[in-house]
């Protein structure tokens, strides 16, 4: 073929190419290149073409591929190629060639969206701003652009960087649910507009009914007003029949924890019901050497390696693993990354945020690490990753730490819990095997700069007080507590929990509270102190602390008892309601803990009623909870470590026979 007939062909091409027909132009781009097949403009137009088109996105990717190997160096090559990669989700690949092409060709909001987009699943979150931002700037009034700077921003600056962005992409496009939903994400995570979130939620959910993200955020919604009962309600019919909504039914499970009538059976059968949804390979192969007395790799997978109370029990352990036996793996999940993320990275052999990356490529990193034994520490909770270990990524899989009951899942072996926590017959209720691998599943690390316990001023009135999460205060409770509260006509209650400085929240507690028969005079709700000093110097205020059932607090007791306060829990018949038991036994004191509802009034009362108890306990306490076992790091590693060591002798013995 002749320059000029060549010439004149590819003129024509483009002529139909404008006009967008595109099969008269593909025909004679197809001519060129088979008569010319080194030539780079036919490959190139046909292929960016095919991109524009639509339906054609593998086609497009074949063709640019090759025009880039006859010119590697053409910067509108690149651009189209990776926004190709990119709509393939072929993100690491299209991220370097759509930057590169962007600095000659800054003109393209499209490309400077794709590479957002590259930039946000690789969790590059701080470039996915700026390139976000280059979009909005060639093109301000496209809603999609503010949508996805609103998720950079909410990855990298938090809730209220992003808010602005999602309300801009909703003003827009009115009938984008991801941006009502997304905005409703932000207001329920700020004091004060919470039920502005539940609403924006709910546009969501009226535009797109079966979105199960929009769901599992209604349930999200629900509960942070501490609307328990409704909440539950509602994810049972979202559930009920339907055993692939796997996110919903893993929200079911969790809630189940929190609810005193529910029998341990129900739950159990619950969570073995969403295990069963999970879709597990049963079978899987890997390249571990089943050497017993190797370096493990050890990985971990949790949203919680940020401010967090499970961070509180896990960074000293990671901390105190030998270096010469293992190296520690943190594959993170959770929606940002804090200062207490950088403690984290310090103790680790390998950091990968996975929150962006589906399951099947995060087994895939996960394998190529080498991970002789996975821990889950999320569980059923928010933004876990269950289904991940569905992909078998390690051949030993545990849950630990995270999560107060099963996980459902076949794929995940084994439990770490300890003896009271878990006692004889527990078994029946995991589908795991259980690992009672300490005598108390915690360690607890006191804050360095923890202020010294005091006592409540002669002059204020005696104080119960529970600064527990309160979705774990229930009916029950409140009942329990109001008999406390009769025994001593003066007395009050002082509870503490996140969200309490919202007004709709305050006014769903207050309601419940009243609803209780507790007169409202005698509680005082206090909001959340985002300063842990400060929140540990309110235990001045207290006399006794009431732990919650059937969900007892973990973090809380801790920092009670530190700040020389005496907990009283009530014992209950699964893992959740164990756990005041298993920490008051860890530092002497199991007497605090009642086996029915009579004894913990009881209980309450006494200590109430023994001021010199009280006070020596505030000054005494620390020093006994300090040389304890809960606060013994090192015994605490070592059982850790000699679980772990077992398990993998086990699994090595099992390769072998």
């Amino acid at each position: 073929m002749s320059p000029e007939e060549k010439k004149e062909l590819l003129e024509r091409a483009l002529e139909y190419h404008k006009a967008n027909e595109f099969d008269k132009a593909e025909a004679i781009y197809k001519q060129v290149r088979e008569a010319c097949p080194r030539e780079f403009d036919p490959w190139f137009l046909s292929g960016a073409m095919a991109f524009q088109r639509g339906g054609h996105l593998d086609f497009s990717i074949q063709l640019l591929e090759q025009a880039k190997r006859i010119n590697p160096f053409s910067d509108p090559c690149r651009l189209f190629l990776g926004m190709a990669y990119a709509d393939r989700g072929r993100f690491a690949d299209a991220e370097p060639l759509l930057r590169r092409a962007l600095k000659t060709l800054p003109q393209y909001p499209e490309a400077w969206e794709n590479l957002g987009r590259c930039q946000l699943y690789l969790t590059m979150f701080d470039d996915a701003v700026h390139s976000f931002k280059k979009a909005i700037e060639l093109k301000p009034y496209e809603a999609r652009y503010h949508l996805h700077l609103g998720e950079a921003l909410f990855r990298s600056k938090g809730v209220t960087a992003a808010e602005e962005h999602f309300r801009i992409s909703t003003e827009l496009d009115p009938d984008m649910p991801e941006a009502w939903n997304n905005l409703g994400l932000c207001l329920i995570e700020q004091p004060g507009k919470i039920a502005e979130g539940l609403q924006a939620i709910q546009k969501a959910l009226d535009i797109s009914h079966d979105n199960p993200n929009f769901k599992a955020a209604k349930f999200l919604a629900l509960t942070r007003l501490y609307r328990l009962e409704e909440a539950y309600e509602y994810i049972q019919e979202v559930t009920s029949g339907f055993f692939w909504r796997q996110q919903e039914m893993s929200s079911l499970c969790c809630i189940l924890n929190y609810l005193p009538e529910k029998s341990r059976e129900e739950i159990f059968n619950s969570h073995v019901r969403y295990g069963k949804s999970l879709f597990s390979f049963g079978m899987s192969t890997w390249e571990n050497e089943p050497n017993p007395d190797k370096k493990l790799h050890i990985g971990f997978v949790s949203a919680y390696f940020r401010r967090h109370s499970v961070a509180y029990f896990l960074l000293p352990l990671l901390q105190l693993l030998d270096k010469r036996q293992f190296s520690v793996y943190l594959y993170f999940c959770g929606e940002r990354e804090d200062s207490t993320s950088d403690e984290f990275k310090l103790c680790s052999s390998k950091w990968v945020n996975i929150s962006q990356t589906p399951d099947e490529e995060a087994a895939q990193q996960i394998k190529k690490d080498s991970i002789d034994i996975l821990f889950d520490l999320t569980g059923h909770f928010a933004n876990n990753r269950l289904s991940l270990f569905g992909e078998l990524p390690a051949p030993i899989q545990a849950t630990f730490l995270g999560y107060p009951n099963t996980t459902g899942l076949s794929s995940i072996k084994y439990r770490f819990v300890d003896e009271i926590t878990d006692p004889p017959g527990s078994e029946k209720f995991a589908t795991e095997q259980l690992v009672r691998f300490s005598p108390c599943a915690w360690c607890y690390d006191p804050l360095v700069d923890a202020p010294e316990p005091q006592m409540p001023q002669l002059n204020t009135p005696l104080t119960f007080g529970s600064f527990n999460n309160f979705l774990k205060v229930n009916r029950k409770v409140l009942n329990v507590w109001k008999q406390i509260l009769e025994n001593f006509p003066e007395s009050r209650l002082l509870l503490k929990s996140i969200n309490f400085s919202d007004p709709t929240v305050r006014e769903e507690v207050t309601k419940k509270i009243k609803n209780s028969g507790i007169e409202l005079s005698r509680v005082e709700l206090r909001e959340f102190v985002d300063n842990l000093p400060d929140h540990l110097r309110m235990y001045s205020e207290v006399d006794v602390a009431l732990d919650t059932f059937p969900y007892n607090g973990t973090t809380t007791t801790c920092e009670a008892l530190w700040m020389g306060v005496p907990v009283v829990t009530l014992v209950g018949d699964r893992h959740s309601s164990r756990v005041g038991l298993s920490l008051l036994s860890a530092v002497g004191h199991p007497e605090w803990a009642a086996q029915n509802e009579d004894e913990y009034i009881q209980k309450a009362v006494e200590l109430a009623k023994n001021r010199n108890l009280r006070i020596h306990l505030r000054s005494n306490l620390r020093k006994e909870i300090a040389e304890s076992r809960l606060c013994n790091k090192q015994a605490y590693a070592s059982d850790f470590c000699n679980a772990v060591r077992k398990l993998w002798v086990q699994w090595c013995t099992e390769q072998t026979t």
